[in-house]
């Protein structure tokens, strides 16, 4: 069998640590490297840091370290019995034009160019996004919006869905017992790395609007320095909203779940990785029977609509959130009912049938 070398452009990435795993229990001999971006969260165990590359570095000073550090890599381990598994666009394209004969696997969990402020750059990832498609063994996205978003309905026959859903590993941890839904005090909550404007003003729209609900944060901020992380400030003290700190996953999740009523998703739409991700939050909504808001417009809104399992909402309008407020403390034993109805194991990641088509490929 092959050996898998991991490159990661976020050696603390839980999808990352999820994937490894998965190769490790399906008898892969494999060796991780990877970039550190945020010096709060634990490394992938075994892995080797490359250089940090903190989230608030700019591209123009990450691309001369990722250039040299990946130079010097592939070629102390490149050869014949190797196939390389590259996270993240910039891994992969760095990579492939230090040497284009390279064997890899692309994994994409993150349309993040989409970000960019001018069209014809981001255009210009969109088709290096694409070129890499082509260019890989296999190329594995976590969301079936981003097929759409790249090909429309034509998937190429090298790419590989594979959602982002729940470790296996839960099955193993003992059950909490949920705490009964009060609906004239509901318990809303974001959990995993607090970002987005769209996250605080849910949060800040709730407490202020309705003192009898409460917000909760579970996770640590992406970046503590970010206009993003000082606004978050604003919302400290007041006395229904409550931040709980890290946790590990999916260890804590149990725990986390039974005490909160609504799972807050709801990203900013402002670029396209968002309209067209498919996060792991819908899939946590539906093992812990938890209702879900995300927001609309998004290829996950049409997710939730399709299974019954929460509410879109405009969450940078307030009278919007309001209303939609109201409405969940009307429905959402309906919507927990509907949830009930979707089989748990809908919610866990499958690994079989993802190795069974990535062996056809690297075999």
């Amino acid at each position: 069998m092959k050996r898998v070398i991991f490159v990661l452009n976020c050696i603390e990435d839980s999808l990352c640590k999820k994937r490894i795993e998965e190769f490790i229990e399906n008898g892969f001999h494999v060796s991780v490297y990877g970039y550190i971006r945020n010096s709060q969260m634990q490394p992938v165990e075994g892995g080797i840091v490359l250089a940090d590359m903190p989230n608030s570095m700019s591209y123009r000073k990450r691309l001369p370290i990722l250039r040299r550090t990946l130079s010097k890599l592939i070629q102390k381990e490149n050869g014949d019995s190797v196939v390389w598994y590259f996270f993240g666009l910039d891994i992969a394209l760095i990579s492939f034009f230090i040497n284009p004969r390279i064997k890899f696997v692309y994994e994409n969990a993150d349309l993040s160019y989409t970000k960019i402020k001018y069209s014809v750059i981001s255009w210009l990832f969109k088709k290096a996004d694409q070129l890499m498609v082509r260019k890989s063994l296999a190329t594995v996205f976590t969301s079936e919006g981003f097929v759409k978003y790249h090909y429309g309905e034509e998937c190429p026959k090298n790419v590989i869905l594979k959602p982002n859903k729940i470790n296996k590993h839960i099955l193993d941890l003992p059950s909490v017992k949920k705490k009964e839904v009060n609906t004239d005090s509901l318990r809303f909550a974001f959990v995993g790395l607090i970002r987005y404007k769209s996250i605080f003003n849910m949060a800040d729209v709730i407490s202020r609007n309705f003192p009898n609900h409460s917000f909760h944060f579970y996770g640590i901020f992406s970046d503590d320095k970010s206009d993003e992380a000082k606004a978050f400030n604003a919302l400290v003290g007041r006395p229904n909203v409550f931040f709980h700190g890290r946790f590990n996953n999916p260890a804590d999740l149990p725990e986390i779940y039974s005490n909160i009523d609504v799972v807050v998703s709801t990203y900013d739409v402002t670029s396209d990785n968002v309209r067209y991700a498919e996060p792991n939050k819908i899939y946590e909504s539906v093992f812990f029977r938890t209702p879900i808001v995300v927001s609309k417009g998004t290829f996950l809104a049409d997710k939730v609509a399709e299974l019954g399992s929460g509410f879109a909402v405009d969450a940078m309008d307030e009278q919007c959130i309001i209303k939609k407020v109201k409405e969940i403390e009307e429905e959402i034993f309906i919507v927990i009912d509907n949830i009930s109805k979707v089989p748990q194991e809908y919610a866990i990641n499958e690994s079989e049938e993802f190795f069974k088509s990535l062996n056809e490929f690297i075999s």
